[in-house]
């Protein structure tokens, strides 16, 4: 039996047969040489995960400000990777005040180190708030109330001195954004309070419905909160029980993590009105 070799370029040995009255005399040996086969392996492509867009103010333009480090989701098999660089920026999908706006974050400023991949976007699509620039944001959950200043008799001047408490005052909670701002959430009695801190405030972008983030609440030192003020752990509820008039007024640090991951940092001042 006498071998034949196939010829012509992109030619496949795989799957071909002789055919003809002669063709049990011969048997396909592969490619004539020089030629051979050749087909082209293209990148895989990766995503990238640990990306936060910031809320901002109407300022009448799509910049957004993107924070958090960069990690990347979608390596094969055993496969690794390095990758460089921090993301700063991204474009928010709409100029104009809403809420959960699609921010496409500026990922150029990536490298990876693996040429087997590219970089083709975020693992979880980056969200965030544009607030109005003239109306303060009051969350639609809460009802500010006005509690009546206290009127002591011209006899007992001394009362709050005395208990050292805020038997009727009413209690502000400020949200500082950007560090200079002060957005009015929500105002109560300082005795015996409980007030649920919305989510928007705690985290900059809507997490996935099976996401548990836990809350860490400390004062702006780092030291913890004092006995009349906790934040719960798991529900973000703030509870407030006879509230020190010489304590107030107090900033505290709510730090927002998940899977163990820092993801926000919130600063809240509670005064008195």
């Amino acid at each position: 039996m006498t071998p034949i070799l196939v010829s012509g370029a992109g030619s496949a040995v795989a799957g071909m047969s002789l055919g003809g009255s002669a063709a049990s005399n011969y048997y396909i040996a592969g490619i004539t040489p020089p030629q051979t086969l050749a087909a082209n392996i293209t990148p895989a492509p990766l995503t990238i995960s640990g990306l936060v867009a910031k809320n901002k103010v109407y300022d009448g333009n799509t910049a957004a400000v993107v924070t958090g480090t960069p990690s990347i989701a979608g390596l094969l098999g055993s496969d690794a990777s390095s990758l460089t660089g921090t993301v700063l920026s991204g474009t928010f999908a709409t100029s104009q005040q809403g809420d959960n706006i699609v921010v496409t974050a500026n990922l150029s400023t990536l490298t990876i180190g693996n040429t087997n991949y590219y970089i083709a976007g975020v693992t979880f699509p980056l969200m965030a708030n544009i607030y109005s620039a003239v109306t303060p944001v009051v969350m639609p959950s809460i009802t500010p109330q006005v509690t009546p200043a206290p009127v002591f008799k011209p006899t007992v001047p001394a009362k709050v001195q005395i208990d050292n408490r805020t038997p009727a005052a009413t209690l502000v909670i400020l949200h500082d954004i950007d560090e200079a701002k002060h957005d009015l959430l929500a105002t109560f009695n300082a005795d015996n309070v409980k007030y649920n801190i919305p989510s928007s405030v705690l985290v900059d972008t809507v997490l996935p419905e099976t996401a548990k983030p836990r809350y860490v609440a400390t004062l702006l030192n780092g030291d913890p909160l004092p006995s009349w003020l906790k934040v719960d752990p798991e529900t973000k509820v703030l509870t407030s029980d006879n509230v020190p008039v010489s304590a107030l007024p107090i900033r505290i640090k709510v730090k927002t993590l998940l899977d163990g991951k820092e993801i926000k940092e919130t600063i809240l001042t509670v005064k008195a009105m």
